[in-house]
């Protein structure tokens, strides 16, 4: 199995993606998505919140590739921002460069491939990843509380372990639906349409 398809180091293709007036709408529809599933976070303590955005970044960087998902990635982290204000947390710059790498991740491993189990779990790996060890070092340059970083991860690991099985499933069965959805509508993108 190919981790990833040349397609996904196409960034010339997936920039001329944005000139197709289609295709950044649906950009701007996947990052209202992720402002909407956003205000679904489940908060525990401050510092600990179960989120399902990553959904989203899979299906956008499914869609537009790498460079898609960093968009959005980062387009719908500052978008929460504003439409939630303090209720959804502190704009820390950290989070939205981790939502955009999350968005270009899932756009490397998922673009112009057949969405199948294993790239649903790879998906959930780049959030799982992405969470235990870098949002949790912003999270303790913003809340140190006394412990240091691996104190944190030890704390996050549970949350991020059991999210990854949630996410695998969720992401092989919503992108994989997307997937279909697109194709038979006719809305791939010329870059994406031929999914091995």
């Amino acid at each position: 199995m190919q981790l990833f398809s040349k397609k996904a180091f196409d960034f010339k293709g997936q920039a001329a993606i944005f000139k197709d007036l289609r295709a950044l709408v649906l950009c701007g529809l996947f990052m209202a998505l992720y402002v909407a599933i956003s205000t679904f976070n489940i908060r525990i303590t401050p510092t600990l919140e179960i989120r399902f955005g990553s959904i989203i970044l899979a299906i956008s960087g499914f869609y537009g590739g790498p460079l898609m998902g960093a968009v959005v990635g980062a387009g719908g982290d500052l978008l929460s921002y504003l439409a939630g204000g303090s209720a959804s947390g502190p704009l820390f710059p950290g989070f939205t460069f981790s939502y955009a790498l999350m968005g270009f991740l899932c756009g490397m491993v998922l673009y112009g491939q057949k969405i199948t189990a294993l790239r649903g779990f790879l998906a959930s790996m780049v959030e799982f990843l992405i969470s235990v060890f870098i949002t949790t070092y912003w999270l303790v340059l913003m809340y140190s509380n006394g412990q240091n970083y691996f104190e944190r991860l030890i704390t996050r690991l549970p949350k991020c372990i059991s999210l990854l099985v949630v996410d695998t499933i969720l992401i092989f069965v919503i992108v994989r639906a997307f997937q279909e959805a697109f194709t038979r509508a006719h809305l791939m993108p010329d870059a994406s349409r031929n999914i091995a």
